[in-house]
């Protein structure tokens, strides 16, 4: 995970958090994050999930999961 924090957050201050999905490919999912107060952008990351059996061998991600996982941009307040 790559974090860039850019600015401070108090407490009791309302906060944004938005994911992208940026890539579905073979075995991983890529993804985005911005966390921000009244637009000013506080924090910015990245991170890349790998998908993994019970075992923890690397394994390709199920063909169905390239529709439910396709880069798609999700706000929750």
């Amino acid at each position: 995970m790559n974090v860039r924090y850019r600015g401070a957050a108090e407490f009791d201050d309302v906060l944004r958090v938005s994911t992208t999905v940026t890539e579905v490919r073979g075995v991983r999912i890529r993804h985005h994050y911005e966390i921000d107060r009244d637009g000013q952008v506080l924090v910015e990351a990245d991170s890349t999930i790998a998908c993994v059996d019970r075992t923890g061998k690397v394994r390709r991600l199920p063909p169905q999961w390239g529709v439910v996982f396709a880069p798609a941009k999700r706000e929750y307040p």
